[in-house]
């Protein structure tokens, strides 16, 4: 808030009301139309003063190149306002309508002059953070020059279109009405920030801490401008070369353009129209000006060229680069950044447009795009350690997250924690694990067992199964389009077991038998309810029993087999959910058999849980869900929130022990260099903290709530289009009918399509379409993706 001579809050409203009208909030904001958030260092630093130096600048530059005066696209948005001084009177009378007309909008005001948090609790108007910025668009789009026709020009490098301004009240970090810090408030709009320094005693320290606090948010910082007679200025400008040479990736070399401005004039001058005018005054803010101009162009040009950029120099996995981008291959999308669940996309006509993120950034995200707490412990991390080297040292991080990961996962069985960066490699390091066990207990319990020569030995897996891209991993998966032609060294080195699989149809649950186990085509079991297929009490079934014997002989044969085959010498299991396989669900009764009667043979037991685990599915373990026990487990994905890669396979103490001996040969030669890199270790510590802080979070039951409501889930699963759908934990399933099944089928694309257009950004695995949100994810969003989904169903 400003002094002025200005009027109260009703003379504000009919100021506003001359150049605002009634409209329906735009939807998304447009790279064309340069738009610029003033934030301070502090309060009382002179926002408004350069806000309205700002616009006095651009509206001179319009005046030069013969600009009608009515057509100079100006406005100035005040979000949050308290006290009976309104900054946009200020505005309205040191930018007069002689030079130009200004759009102006005061949003929210409280009569008491505080901080908008006290004013609004005190006056009992307390503005929900959501409702800001869905005030900021729509007095945005109800700009005159965005009604009536689409941007398309943003400017020169010394001349905008148009002008925006959006202040805030107080300091960077200063509360909202409902006491969040206003940097997290505003960044969903994520404008790019005009930073005034603080010019006062103390100021350098307050402005440099403004500015991290903006850049860890992931805000573009435009130009910092100070107003002060160079002391502040000076020497941040010498800060920002030595501590900040490139202050952001997308500055390059370029250090932050430092802005110095006329001192702030007394508090008796309440006339500023002369010291506005002063031709050296007037110099230095269109320095700003230009600055504002160079940075509004040079985005506007790195974000049209990105696509064909990234085109001409990227490899993208997954990908037939043949079919993608240019004129007539599928689209490229352009994420310009990401918050919460959403991804923020740029559109061809410059639009930044939200997208569910339906896919989870390939199952990664846990705490949500954009996540504060989680960029702060990064930040915490690269301050303190940067990378350290991990063999036989220890530091602070690796051992908390270590000990917090067995709290999670380990149950009664885990001891171990060893760290890798992917989930490929977890389970390699997994696979080396089991068979050094599994050596180590038939040398125990069988003089005659042959240790100079390590023995042939396979996996039992089951059948389309996926544990990642390395080459010992696709070595355990069957021939497939992930393996075959991939690598001239694949060769199938598993025992392949076809598996079981829960279906809801027409809202009935049942299992689905392979004809290896049924003997029969289409063979199915009906279960009474959705909570009858994790019971124990199933174990007592004719069921258990017939997987039992059809486990134990195809191991009896295996065995039979061994010297031309070999043996089997461990057990792999994605539990519960097969992932890339196409989304099955596997029953949990059949991988409890295949379990226990691997372990009646001493066959170590892995669960590739890198999709599955941490809550995934609703637990922190499958373990949880399926009542037995690994002996190594390999997580990652969700381990670290989605920010960060970093991988852990857990083991028990009886595999750790099974490394122990006298020759470094006998130890776990396996590493990399950058293993248990701090800033992965602080954000497995923030991650398992927030999912436990969710409000979807049962602490009683350790468990998340189901994210996705079950009898909408149910209904879908008789839809005509639909062969069948579930939901478990945060994923939902939906399988369509399709003459072709797998993930060469194309029957899910045209859906996947459709969602795009209704804002829902998803991948499909065949035929089979799926939504997917983080554990942290409020459950009245997912009912409302679900509802989208249901929708394009419909219309199909």
């Amino acid at each position: 808030m400003l002094r002025s001579n200005g009027q109260r809050a009703a003379r504000v409203l009919r100021l506003s009301s001359r150049s605002s009208q009634t409209h329906a909030a735009g939807d998304h904001l447009n790279i064309h139309n340069p738009t610029f958030q003033i934030y301070g260092a502090n309060t009382d630093v002179g926002k408004t003063i350069v806000s309205a130096g700002l616009l006095r600048a651009h509206l001179r530059a319009k005046a030069k190149n013969g600009t009608n005066l009515s057509e100079c696209r100006t406005a100035y948005v005040k979000p949050l306002q308290t006290g009976s001084i309104h900054d946009e009177t200020f505005i309205a009378e040191n930018v007069p309508s002689q030079l130009g007309q200004v759009h102006r909008k005061t949003l929210h005001f409280w009569d008491i002059p505080a901080s908008p948090h006290i004013s609004a609790r005190a006056e009992n108007r307390v503005i929900a953070d959501n409702d800001v910025i869905t005030g900021v668009k729509s007095a945005l789009a109800a700009l005159p020059w965005l009604r009536e026709q689409p941007a398309k020009i943003s400017g020169s490098d010394t001349e905008l279109s148009s002008m925006t301004l959006v202040e805030t009240a107080g300091g960077v970090l200063s509360p909202s009405a409902t006491i969040r810090p206003q940097a997290d408030v505003y960044r969903p709009l994520r404008l790019p920030v005009v930073l005034i320094g603080d010019p006062k005693l103390g100021g350098i320290s307050s402005t440099l801490s403004a500015y991290e606090s903006l850049i860890v948010r992931g805000y573009d910082v435009v130009a910092l401008a100070v107003l002060d007679d160079t002391t502040n200025s000076d020497a941040l400008t010498e800060i920002m070369r030595d501590v900040y040479p490139a202050h952001t990736p997308l500055s390059g070399t370029q250090p932050l353009n430092i802005v110095r401005l006329p001192e702030i004039p007394p508090p008796e001058v309440t006339d500023l129209s002369s010291w506005y005018a002063t031709p050296e005054h007037e110099a230095m803010f269109d320095s700003l000006y230009r600055t504002v101009c160079a940075w509004q162009a040079d985005h506007v040009r790195e974000v049209t060229s990105l696509q064909s950029r990234g085109e001409g120099v990227l490899w993208w996995p997954f990908t037939q680069h043949q079919s993608v981008g240019g004129t007539d291959g599928s689209p490229v999308t352009h994420i310009d950044s990401a918050l919460d669940d959403d991804f923020h996309v740029v559109e061809k006509n410059g639009d930044v447009v939200p997208l569910f993120d339906s896919c989870a950034s390939w199952w990664t995200q846990g705490v949500g795009h954009g996540n504060v707490s989680m960029a702060t412990s990064l930040a915490y991390a690269a301050g303190r350690y940067g990378h350290v080297i991990f063999p036989e040292n220890v530091h602070t991080l690796a051992v908390q997250a270590s000990e917090e990961i067995l709290k999670a996962v380990g149950g009664k069985w885990g001891e171990r924690v060893f760290f890798t960066d992917n989930g490929s490699t977890a389970v390699e390091v997994a696979v080396k694990m089991a068979f050094k066990k599994y050596i180590s207990t038939a040398t125990q319990k069988n003089a005659e067992f042959d240790t100079k020569t390590i023995p042939k030995l396979r996996i039992m897996a089951q059948s389309n199964c996926y544990h990642g891209d390395t080459l010992g991993v696709m070595n355990v998966a069957e021939p497939s389009v992930f393996t075959e032609g991939q690598h001239p060294w694949f060769e199938c080195k598993a025992l392949s077991v076809d598996t079981p699989t829960i279906e809801c149809v027409n809202g009935k649950y049942h299992v689905t038998l392979p004809k290896s186990i049924s003997g029969a085509d289409d063979a199915t079991v009906a279960i009474k309810a959705r909570e009858d297929v994790f019971s124990l009490d199933r174990d007592n079934t004719p069921l258990y029993k017939q997987y039992t014997t059809h486990i134990t002989d195809m191991l009896d044969q295996a065995h039979a087999d061994r010297n031309t085959r070999g043996d089997v010498g461990a057990l792999m299991v994605e539990p519960v959910l097969l992932g890339a396989g196409g989304m099955m669900w596997i029953d949990p009764l059949f991988q409890r058999a295949m379990i226990r009667v691997c372990r009646q043979r001493d066959i170590p037991v892995i669960f590739d849980e890198v999709f599955a685990g941490f809550w995934r599915l609703g637990c922190a373990s499958t373990t949880q869900l399926l009542g037995v026990d690994p002996d190594i487990s390999c997580y990652a994905k969700l381990l670290t929130g989605g920010v960060i890669p970093m991988s852990v396979t857990v083991a028990s103490a009886d595999v750790f022990d099974s490394f122990l001996g006298d020759a470094k040969a006998d130890a776990l030669l396996h590493g990399h260099s950058y293993t248990a890199h701090p800033m992965g270790c602080a954000s497995v510590l923030t991650a398992l903290q927030q999912y436990k802080a969710s409000p979807n979070f049962d602490q009683q039951t350790q468990t998340l709530a189901e994210s996705w409501d079950i009898a909408e889930v149910e209904k879908l699963s008789g839809h005509r289009a639909v062969h069948h759908a579930f939901s478990l934990g945060t994923v939902c399933v939906v399988a369509l009918k399709s003459n072709e099944v797998g993930y060469s089928s194309t029957a899910g694309k045209r859906v996947v399509t459709k969602l795009r257009q209704e804002g829902v950004f998803a991948r499909p695995l065949g035929n089979v379409v799926y939504l997917m949100c983080a554990p942290v994810t409020p459950k009245d969003k997912c009912t409302e993706w679900l509802k989208t989904l249901n929708r394009i169903l419909e219309s199909e």
